[in-house]
């Protein structure tokens, strides 16, 4: 299966979103909530049929976290699997969401090859059926990126990546953030959600550091 569409969470880290077919014109996704499940995570770095597919080191559900170089310690993880299991709840999710996470040096790469920019970004996201009623989301965290902005607005770097998925899965739900107004729903739905689990908000707190004027 090849990748289809590509989005980039510009949202979060100042830079221009866009939606791409590859050798299609920019398209923008705007269709509705779906549901369904998908396939197993293909590795962005090389595509070739004959990659195994990464260990998962999650447990079963929806969303699966993909931490093959134990970026994160266990109750980091833990506590992701379990905040992702209550927004796969709150949302209703059926499918398939494979989240790796990286290092700087692998997201530059992954950047200049799928966005033809240099230096590591915050994610990417590959939405391999956009036609289809089935989820099958492939997500790339930066978690060096994350540690970094965390630590900008003053909270763990656990609760800035799973942010990172919550914009991602919502993307591939019908949200986007290409002009000031869809941006500001796109986030208060972020927000909105991770209060609705328990986390509280992550994007714009009562009281934190404006992540728009500290860019």
């Amino acid at each position: 299966m090849g990748l289809a569409h590509l989005e980039e969470m510009c949202g979060l880290c100042g830079q221009e979103c866009s939606w791409i077919e590859p050798g299609e014109p920019i398209q923008y996704s705007s269709r509705p909530w779906r549901r369904h499940v998908g396939d197993w995570y293909l590795k962005p770095m090389d595509e070739s049929p004959s990659e195994e597919p990464p260990q998962r080191t999650s447990a079963s559900g929806v969303i699966q976290w993909i931490d093959p170089d134990a970026m994160l310690a266990e109750a980091v993880r833990v506590w992701l699997d379990d905040a992702s299991r209550k927004v796969e709840t709150h949302l209703g999710l059926v499918g398939e969401v494979r989240v790796r996470l990286l290092g700087d040096e692998e997201m530059a790469r992954a950047h200049e090859r799928y966005k033809g920019r240099s230096g590591p970004t915050d994610v990417l996201t590959f939405d391999l059926e956009p036609d289809s009623d089935v989820l099958d989301v492939d997500v790339l965290v930066c978690v060096d990126e994350a540690s970094r902005r965390a630590a900008q607005f003053g909270h763990d770097v656990a609760r800035e990546i799973l942010l990172y998925m919550v914009h991602g899965v919502l993307h591939c739900l019908g949200y986007d953030d290409h002009d000031p107004e869809q941006a500001e729903r796109m986030h208060r739905e972020e927000d909105r959600l991770l209060e609705a689990i328990g986390v509280g908000a992550v994007f714009a707190p009562a009281g934190a550091v404006d992540r728009e004027g500290a860019r």
